[in-house]
């Protein structure tokens, strides 16, 4: 993959397959989360949810094994009070998702679960909804990984506590409309690099996860 296609690819499997063995675990399962949630409506049953959303914070630590293991073995039951035949098979990615061990080949195929499912099921399905969805999919990945062609050396000077307070901020409140401020902060504690300070400023998509945020925030 060139660069070029990578800023303009509208199908994320390819940029998957690109960042193998380049993407950390968290990030993969934050990119699986991001999938499920693009489609709530595929997870009907509350134990699928609170699996989703207990992955989140699993992600970054937050969720303890008894909690974990509970949440797991819950929508497993789900997906056997719910599941038919093969094509109930994105019922199987909530538990996927909270379970110990997740890579970005479990979240490649995640993510095409998820987009074939709603292609042909829910409430929201139509004509070309499959397009749509690789194409945000797309997006999801070049605000979680910004452009792995042009790595930005974060210099520790621009973490100011300004800085680091306005990014844990955005992170877990999930006010990405505040990135325009980290700007800001980054270009008075003397960021001048062109690519963060234009993606802190630009329409997004911005999701959990932010190449930028993580960058403020020492995550991998």
């Amino acid at each position: 993959m060139t660069e070029v296609e990578w800023l303009a690819c509208p199908d994320p499997t390819p940029m998957l397959e690109f960042l193998r063995d380049k993407a950390s675990n968290r990030k993969a399962r934050l990119f699986g989360v991001l999938c499920c949630r693009q489609n709530g409506d595929l997870f009907r049953d509350r134990r699928f949810h609170d699996a989703i959303r207990l992955a989140e914070g699993y992600a970054d630590g937050e969720v303890g094994e008894p909690e974990r293991a509970a949440a797991e073995s819950a929508a497993l039951d789900a997906y056997e009070a719910h599941h038919f035949d093969e094509l109930d098979d994105h019922l199987l990615v909530p538990a996927a998702l909270i379970a110990r061990r997740y890579t970005l080949d479990f979240a490649t195929a995640d993510a095409r679960r998820v987009t074939d499912a709603a292609r042909w099921t829910g409430e929201m399905s139509f004509d070309g909804i499959d397009v749509e969805l690789q194409f945000e999919q797309s997006g999801y990945l070049r605000d979680l990984f910004g452009n792995p062609f042009r790595p930005v050396p974060y210099d520790s000077r621009w973490r100011t506590s300004t800085a680091v307070a306005l990014a844990r901020t955005i992170y877990s409140d999930g006010t990405f409309d505040r990135l325009p401020i980290l700007a800001d902060a980054l270009e008075d504690a003397g960021c001048d690099n062109p690519d963060l300070l234009a993606h802190c400023r630009g329409d997004g998509p911005h999701v959990r996860g932010c190449w930028v945020v993580d960058l403020v925030l020492g995550k991998e």
